[in-house]
């Protein structure tokens, strides 16, 4: 990690040199100054339905609260980048608990998973189609 390019960042608003979220997921990065453009630039998901549109919500700001975490692991006295790493975070477990609520469990770690008999295995995963699945 180049640790000379995050703390560039913090010399400007933060905010100014951040990706929007579905545009960061396709870069592979939040951050505009230290990304490396890839031979040809990934098309952005286009969701099919709201269980798809959820499922993408959380994997950006997953991207975003890990990216976030990584630069605050270099400047964790950068308030700007806390409160936007803690924003995140937020909108992340709340996409998460809407996903789960309406289509089940994603980790064993999950609110769902807390009853007997087992019920991690009882749902769909989410890569999987509506009629495919073979329960136990």
């Amino acid at each position: 990690m180049n640790q000379k390019k995050y703390r560039d960042i913090s010399r400007n608003k933060t905010t100014q040199n951040l990706f929007p979220l579905d545009e960061a997921l396709g870069k592979g990065t939040l951050f505009k100054n230290i990304y490396v453009p890839y031979k040809v630039d990934p098309l952005a998901p286009i969701p099919g339905d709201e269980k798809e549109r959820l499922l993408l919500e959380m994997q950006m700001y997953a991207l975003a609260v890990q990216d976030i975490g990584l630069y605050l692991d270099v400047e964790p006295n950068h308030k700007e980048a806390v409160e936007i790493y803690h924003e995140y975070l937020e909108k992340l477990k709340k996409a998460n608990d809407e996903y789960e609520s309406k289509y089940g469990t994603l980790t064993k770690t999950s609110q769902y998973v807390n009853g007997y008999p087992w019920q991690w295995d009882k749902n769909n995963w989410p890569w999987m189609m509506e009629d495919e699945y073979v329960g136990l």
